[in-house]
């Protein structure tokens, strides 16, 4: 995928915020941003040994090894990426953003018959998701469209009466990465304990998680199923973009890579 200028100035800013996180909480899921963004720009190295250590720490964070694989996909190391793919199915099956990697990945290991069940599988999850849809329409063998098609015709089933708003269901949800559940659950509970510091400071804390990564979800969805440059390349820029720029560009790598050893 190439970025020019004014991107890469925005993705490196990014940078700098979830540093700032980083540096205050080393236990922040903000890594999983972080090391997507430093993949995006080319800093492999960073991405890796960022993403590793996130999963070390978080071991039962999800999408922290959609990040790892997504990486170790692009170095083309893709037995390591499928296994952190499954990993993050393993720890939520339903990962929207598990199933599009790992149908990517699928494709370049030419594995259509695993792509297809996957891709089947995410769009009965998210039918809104037209990347999977289309995907699937044009992978699926001549005429297996209307049987699809039949399968998804099946009586609905009224779902299971929403579960019980408590403490303890909304620290499941954080450890499993869904902080919109959780952070309803404590606001349901602030509503009523409207004098609970605990109540107030969790939802606090959730809501700065939530706005650390709410950005970077539509880049992630585009950058999932794109098209890696090679490890190594440089940061792309502009066409005309003239030397200056470029010069403050890699300036500013510079600055940020010298600022994650101190979050070390």
């Amino acid at each position: 995928m190439t970025m020019d200028k004014d991107q890469a100035t925005r993705l490196l800013a990014k940078i700098a915020g979830y540093l700032e996180i980083l540096g205050k909480d080393p236990r922040s899921t903000v890594f999983v941003p972080l090391s997507d963004a430093y993949r995006r720009l080319g800093m492999l190295d960073d991405a890796l040994s960022l993403a590793q250590r996130g999963v070390r720490t978080l071991p039962w964070f999800g999408p922290g090894f959609v990040a790892l694989g997504r990486v170790q996909m692009q170095q083309g190391d893709l037995e390591e990426a499928l296994h952190s793919f499954r990993k993050a199915l393993e720890l939520d099956e339903d990962s929207i953003a598990a199933m599009q990697s790992l149908v990517r990945l699928h494709l370049l290991r030419g594995e259509k018959d695993q792509a297809v069940a996957l891709l089947e599988r995410a769009v009965q999850l998210a039918p809104e998701q037209l990347v999977f849809v289309n995907l699937l329409r044009s992978l699926r063998p001549e005429g297996a469209e209307a049987g699809a098609c039949s399968e998804h015709t099946e009586p609905v089933v009224e779902p299971a009466a929403a579960p019980i708003a408590t403490t303890t269901l909304a620290e499941l949800y954080v450890r499993q990465g869904h902080f919109q559940r959780a952070l309803d659950i404590y606001q349901q509970l602030l509503g009523v304990h409207p004098d609970d510091p605990r109540l107030r400071a969790a939802c606090a804390d959730l809501q700065n998680r939530l706005s650390a990564v709410a950005e970077e979800q539509a880049d992630q969805q585009a950058a999932s199923l794109e098209v890696f440059e090679p490890a190594g390349a440089p940061i792309p820029t502009a066409e005309g973009t003239d030397e200056s720029a470029a010069t403050a560009l890699g300036a500013w790598l510079t600055a940020i890579r010298k600022r994650r050893e101190h979050v070390r």
